[in-house]
């Protein structure tokens, strides 16, 4: 969550221009793909009100592959060609 120096590490989910210093160059432009970041608690409440980032934890997460993604899809979900249908057909 937060570090004992009242900072946030905010995980970004849109492109923004953000403030010197954030962002993967450190120049503020801040993408979905940029590494986490850490802000004071007020800049983290800004940028979350606005929908720009989410709380990341105190550590980045590991990144996961697409695959990995798909291994955990639940199968019961699929659905198959023998699911009865509901509803009317169209004449």
């Amino acid at each position: 969550m937060a570090n004992s120096d009242n900072t946030v590490l905010a995980k970004p989910l849109r492109y923004f221009r953000g403030q010197e210093g954030e962002g993967d160059a450190g120049d503020g432009n801040v993408t979905p793909d940029s590494k986490p970041f850490r802000v004071d608690r007020a800049r983290f409440a800004e940028l979350k009100a606005n929908g720009l980032v989410e709380e990341a934890g105190d550590e980045p997460a590991a990144e996961e592959s697409p695959a990995d993604d798909l291994a955990q899809t639940d199968e019961t979900d699929a659905g198959d060609d023998t699911t009865p249908r509901r509803g009317r057909r169209k004449p």
